[in-house]
């Protein structure tokens, strides 16, 4: 299969990502069916921001990758607590795998993480 990357388009998540973010979780981690509504619910107030990749140049516009982080407190030593992006829910569909996506979606995370001030980050 061939891919156009000029088609891969990455930008923040929107409201009505959402749907196709949780079934693409659902089956990148093997999940027998994905979360519950109110479990979404509460779960979307947790995410700081989300990065999701869509491949225009495919039938019905998929959403291919998205990447997700949440800011939390990290103890560090001596006792204080910084503000930390926890990167969480980072999945690219089998069908676009090896083609650098996670790359590009942490690479503009950390621009993002380091505009923002967030001193740390850590996998969740």
């Amino acid at each position: 299969m061939t891919i156009d990357h000029s088609t891969l388009l990455l930008r923040p998540a929107r409201h009505e990502d959402w749907s196709e973010i949780i079934t693409l979780d659902a089956r990148s981690f093997a999940l027998p069916a994905p979360l519950p509504e109110a479990e979404i619910a509460e779960f979307r107030t947790k995410v700081a921001e989300a990065i999701v990749v869509r491949d225009e140049g495919s039938d019905g516009d998929p959403l291919v990758a998205v990447s997700l982080y949440h800011e939390l407190p990290l103890t560090v030593p001596g006792g204080a607590a910084l503000p930390t992006a926890g990167l969480s829910w980072v999945s690219v569909t089998a069908t676009h795998r090896r083609r650098g996506l996670l790359r590009r979606m942490l690479t503009e995370q950390f621009k993002y993480w380091h505009d923002a001030g967030l001193p740390l980050a850590i996998l969740t």
